[in-house]
């Protein structure tokens, strides 16, 4: 099984994990890693969570599910609770069936079902990786599937070179990190802490390129899975979260400061992980906080000529690429396009 290490930040940040199936047999196992799956793996490997493996082939009962959902919406705030967590228990087989009926209420809708059925697809497919006996690290469980890479020519603050825009297929799922890196799993990994912004729940920053690629090096010793940085493609594809508007939640720039932090709002420092909206994907802080690395090299002309499917990037040694930014303005062109190239 590999592990991606998504969005490594140049200021250090998010996790992923690649390679499980959702269903059928599972891909092959990445040179030197091991074929175990993370549940079925050594005590001292990552921790699972109750839910089954995301790439467990057991389809839920489907009458189940409804009933579960039906409770979603009782008057008894326990009796809500517990059909909650048994739907986020039944594991990732489950997402298809919440999302149709969160479809469902879309005619006619129960807040209370509604919010409950977010909570569901924001929760399913999370695994936990055990770094000490204390300090963990969550990943979310990314399905794949196509997306439209870069901006549209009419986007607002769009750069020239976050086009064409093109369609672009992720072929494999893999596990993306649900919050940034934070400083207090870096310096379980690595024994340091280079941050400026010196806080445990903080993201880690600071950090160069070969920095994030030796803690991918690392994790991968600790938990016996292959960790690596995420190619731009990934990293924007979980970025958008199955959007294609400017923003993951829409258009509307006034919206920001609720999912993320940046120059409006930030006082000009980082801020702990988890404190602002996630994605539809359950995943925080994507386009702020911190400036996160991607695996690939620079290409000025990249978009115009890269592959359809899973592309890595162009050979050279242009500078890697840094996705999201770190303290910047909606009106200086914050959006799901392109990343940005890191200025620290």
């Amino acid at each position: 099984m590999t592990i991606r290490l998504a969005a490594l930040s140049a200021w250090l940040a998010c996790v992923a994990v690649a390679g499980i199936a959702r269903a059928g047999p599972q891909p092959e196992p990445a040179e030197g890693s091991p074929t175990t799956r993370p549940e079925a793996a050594r005590p001292d490997s990552p921790a699972p969570t109750t839910q089954p493996g995301p790439g467990a082939t057991t389809q839920p009962d489907l009458k189940a599910v409804g009933e579960l959902v039906a409770l979603l919406g009782h008057r008894d705030i326990a009796v809500r609770e517990s059909a909650t967590r048994d739907l986020i228990a039944m594991g990732e087989p489950v997402r298809p069936i919440v999302e149709a009926k969160l479809k469902e209420q879309a005619a006619d809708p129960d807040p209370e079902v509604v919010e409950r059925l977010k909570q569901v697809l924001a929760e399913v497919g999370v695994m936990t990786l055990r770094l000490t006996e204390r300090v963990s690290m969550k990943v979310k469980w990314i399905p794949a599937g196509k997306f439209l890479m870069g901006s549209a020519k009419e986007e607002q603050g769009r750069f020239d070179r976050e086009g064409p825009q093109h369609e672009v297929t992720i072929s494999k799922p893999f596990y993306m990190g649900v919050y940034a890196v934070t400083q207090e799993q870096y310096e379980a990994v690595m024994g340091g802490n280079m941050s400026r912004f010196k806080d445990a729940s903080r993201p880690v920053e600071m950090v160069s390129w070969d920095d994030a690629v030796a803690f991918c090096a690392k994790l991968s010793e600790k938990t016996k899975l292959k960790v690596r940085l995420p190619t731009e493609a990934e990293w924007e594809y979980t970025c958008r979260a199955g959007s294609k508007t400017r923003f993951c939640f829409g258009d509307d720039e006034s919206k920001l400061g609720d999912y993320e932090w940046f120059s409006g709002n930030s006082g000009n420092t980082t801020h702990p992980v988890g404190r602002k909206k996630p994605n539809a994907w359950g995943l925080y802080d994507m386009n702020g906080n911190v400036w996160q690395w991607c695996s690939d090299w620079h290409g000025e002309k990249y978009y115009a000529e890269s592959p359809k499917a899973d592309p890595m990037g162009p050979e050279g040694r242009w500078p890697p690429r840094a996705a999201g930014r770190f303290l910047a303005q909606p009106s200086e062109g914050l959006s799901l396009g392109e990343p940005q190239r890191d200025r620290s």
